[in-house]
């Protein structure tokens, strides 16, 4: 049986938090044993950031898979 984990991530003008939450919930997930039961995605909430939030949410998109990323 596959686990489904929810991560949701609320930001506005913190790019350099979001990026290293995001990597962090990456990391954590592949670093387990048990990754192969775990179906994941982070959901990435943008309170209409000023900053470039919504063009690093898109490089991780591309990097990490939108199947895992949603903004």
């Amino acid at each position: 049986m596959k686990i489904q984990l929810s991560f949701c991530i609320p930001t506005y003008n913190r790019v350099g938090k979001l990026e290293n939450a995001v990597k962090s919930i990456i990391n954590s997930i592949e670093n387990s044993q048990k990754n192969l039961f775990v179906n994941f995605e982070i959901v990435i909430s943008d309170n209409c950031s000023t900053d470039n939030t919504e063009e690093v949410v898109s490089k991780m998109i591309k990097t990490f898979g939108s199947e895992n990323i949603i903004n």
